[in-house]
């Protein structure tokens, strides 16, 4: 487990390290000229008003064929596996959700993500969102799931009219029972914090641990039918990857 864990920390540090650097190049060739300059500030308003009109967003990649429904080592729990009763509360806190009585009414689709603050993440959920039409045709129901406090939550499920659950779980208890808590480094989460991505702000908490990025199918009788989970944090399942999973299991 702990090699499980050194592989997402070098892989997060890794990739942040390389967003970092790319900003911080500057071009010292030629001194800026004031159309340059005016061009930079443009890009700046436009990033800020890109960020105001909602989360950041950058496109996942699919998982090879031969790597769906794999979990990685010491990750995820395995198809056959019974869920317990689990209540998450739901995002903004109304009220809480049972995820066995919920998939004993129709099959569950659990997502486990990272966090409002991560782009693959609202990418992933965007993509769930738009295709919700294509689940209720299956007679199943999405549900994500994060560390993220209840009001941050929210902020997901407002910023894409989430049509399914979105469920806060700051204290680990879906997160545990699911075997995906991922524990940061310090020196990751003071990375992540420097650009723009605090874990402490999203979760209300001081753990630093999110989830590993998997997807478990839940069936009525609340035994897992599928499970995917990646230490890649861009791969996810895509829609139509979720459908012939779906079409498969039930």
């Amino acid at each position: 487990m702990k090699r499980v864990l050194a592989t997402i920390a070098a892989l997060v540090l890794g990739l942040t390290l390389v967003g970092c650097e790319a900003e911080e190049e500057v071009d010292e060739g030629q001194p800026e000229t004031s159309e340059q300059a005016e061009a930079g500030e443009e890009g700046e308003r436009q990033e800020e008003d890109a960020e105001e009109e909602g989360p950041r967003i950058a496109e996942t990649q699919a998982i090879p064929d031969d790597e769906l429904g794999v979990l990685p080592e010491g990750i995820g729990i395995e198809a056959g596996s019974a869920i317990s009763d689990i209540k998450v509360a739901a995002a903004g806190g109304d009220n809480e959700v049972n995820l066995r009585e919920l998939a004993a009414e129709q099959p569950v689709l659990v997502i486990f993500y990272r966090g409002g603050w991560c782009p693959f993440c609202n990418f992933q959920i965007r993509d769930l969102t738009t295709s919700y039409d294509r689940f209720e045709e299956r007679n199943v129901v999405p549900v994500a799931i994060s560390v993220d406090k209840m009001d941050e939550a929210l902020k997901t499920e407002e910023a894409y009219e989430i049509p399914f659950p979105v469920l806060s779980d700051p204290d680990l208890q879906a997160h545990r029972e699911f075997n995906v808590v991922y524990q940061a480094e310090p020196e990751e989460a003071e990375r992540l914090a420097e650009m723009g991505m605090d874990l402490e702000a999203a979760s209300g908490r001081d753990h630093h641990s999110y989830a590993v990025p998997a997807t478990f199918l839940i069936s009525t009788d609340g035994e897992v039918l599928w499970a995917h989970a990646n230490l890649d944090y861009r791969l996810r399942p895509t829609i139509d990857q979720l459908m012939m999973v779906l079409d498969d299991k039930l």
